[in-house]
Formats: structure tokens, C-alpha cells, sequence
């Protein structure tokens, strides 16, 4: 597995590294039953911060929504148009990815 500090010299490379995470990632979240996902994580890092394993997950998804909205806000205003950022839209039209089951 690669060190995800270090930059891929190739897109295979690139895309290896993003299949594997993939397959880790769906370990991960097939794995998780209803006490795994109340356990509460200790983020010392952010002082009171004492999410359950759900909002955490929940956490990167809306996180992930929210600079979405930067980008289209920031292209909107640079360019006076944008595509829409609305995910079900945009995948609407695309076939699942070869390896999404794998």
C-alpha cells in the first residue's frame, strides 16, 4: 500500500491507490454494527469534540458537501455560470464504476 503523503509518479499509480482505499473503505463500513457505530471517538484535537462513529462518517460527507459549494460558488462568480454540484444529478448518468464491486 502506498504512504498517502507520497505523491504517485503515474496514474496507475494514482488509481491504485484510490482502488485499494476503496476496497479498505467498504471493509471498513460493511464491518460496522450498531454498537461500532455509537462507540464515541476522542479527537484531543478539537477540545469537547466527542463524536459517535456515525456523526464522524456523517462528518466527512457533509464536509465534503460543503467545499462542493465553495467550488460552484467561486466558479459562479469567476465565470457567471457553473455545472450544478448536485450529486444525484450527476450520477444519474453515469454507470457505477467497473470496479465499485470489486
Amino acid at each position: 500500500m502506498q504512504n498517502e503523503a507520497q505523491v504517485p509518479e503515474t496514474l496507475a499509480e494514482l488509481e491504485a491507490a484510490f482502488r485499494e482505499s476503496h476496497r479498505q473503505q467498504l471493509d471498513f463500513l460493511s464491518g460496522l454494527d450498531e454498537p461500532q457505530l455509537s462507540r464515541i471517538i476522542d479527537m484531543p484535537w478539537i477540545p469537547g469534540c466527542r463524536p459517535s462513529v456515525a456523526e464522524a462518517l456523517l462528518q466527512v460527507v457533509m464536509h465534503s458537501q460543503n467545499h462542493r459549494g465553495q467550488c460552484l460558488t467561486l466558479l459562479r462568480t469567476l465565470t457567471g455560470e457553473a455545472p450544478t454540484l448536485d450529486f444525484i444529478l450527476w450520477v444519474k448518468d453515469r454507470p457505477a464504476a467497473a470496479w465499485a464491486s470489486a
